[in-house]
């Protein structure tokens, strides 16, 4: 071989006196793959909920309709504290045992000239104006 060559040149002397080494190598790991029902289901859900998210988006940019109000969690507390009480929460001011108040459907509508979180339609609620100011 000498200096500067190829070690994938060989003359015939250095052929006959190499032993030859076949190598064979799987790599296995996590990738999405369609084989097995579970990874077939896993890409039809995954692949459901993408058009569910597309659709929305579309819509909403068609409708040009969204919220640039509640970004945080301690603004939608805020509201919540500045809302009138519920008889939907009764029983819940130290704690929540169950989950099923968290199945209640909540709309946020005006009264007067100021917004609040509710469960339930009362004579004195408007649905919110767009672009709209609310003390």
């Amino acid at each position: 071989m000498g200096n500067g060559g190829s070690i994938y040149t060989l003359n015939q002397s250095a052929r006959t006196n190499a032993t030859k080494l076949v190598m064979h190598a799987e790599a296995t790991g996590y990738a999405y793959s369609p084989k097995g029902f579970m990874t077939v289901l896993s890409i039809a859900v995954l692949f459901i909920y993408s058009c569910i998210v597309l659709t929305h988006w579309g819509y909403m940019i068609w409708v040009k309709e969204s919220s640039s109000s509640w970004h945080s969690s301690s603004e939608i507390a805020t509201l919540a504290m500045n809302s009138r009480a519920t008889d939907t929460l009764h029983n819940t001011g130290a704690g929540v045992e169950t989950s099923k108040i968290f199945r209640q459907k909540v709309r946020i509508v005006s009264v007067g000239e100021k917004v609040e979180l509710t469960f339930e339609e009362r004579a004195d609620q408007e649905r919110i104006a767009l672009n709209a100011w609310y003390s």
